[in-house]
Parts: structure tokens; C-alpha cells; sequence
């Protein structure tokens, strides 16, 4: 994810997030949207179309990301 502060910003704030699993040969359920029904997630042994969106939003790569540029944003002085 990135935050820039205006269009030619040279600095622009990135933040990285990773959420490992592995890409299934088939379909594990007919519901979720994107990759959800054939992406596996061996922490929580179910594939992403099986984990609750409560939890899904606390351990995404998009949290994490997102995490990240506020983190260097409380860091920053406007």
C-alpha cells in the first residue's frame, strides 16, 4: 500500500503485508469472492473462504499494509 502526499511526491510512505498460504487445484467451497475458495491458509487449516471476516480483516496482508503506512504516518510531521 502506498501514500503519497501529493502527485510528484519523492518520498511516498510504503507499507508491505504478507499473509502466506497456498493456491488450491480446486475449489474448496462455491462462496468468497477472489482467490477465497481456492486459497489455503495453514495457520488456521481452512481456505479463506472459510475464515470469518472478523478475522480475515485483523490478519490480511491488506491490515498489515495498511498498518504499516500509518505507522510511518505517526512518525511523519505534516
Amino acid at each position: 500500500m502506498v501514500f503519497v502526499r501529493h502527485a510528484e511526491d519523492p518520498t511516498p510512505l510504503i507499507g508491505m503485508g504478507y499473509w502466506n498460504g497456498e493456491i488450491l487445484t480446486e475449489k474448496r467451497t462455491d462462496y468468497g469472492i477472489g482467490y477465497d475458495p481456492i486459497m489455503w491458509f495453514h495457520d488456521y487449516v481452512k481456505a479463506g473462504s472459510e475464515i470469518s471476516l472478523e478475522t480475515k480483516l485483523e490478519v490480511s496482508h491488506r491490515t498489515k499494509a495498511l498498518n504499516a503506512v500509518l505507522s510511518q504516518l505517526d512518525e511523519w510531521s505534516f
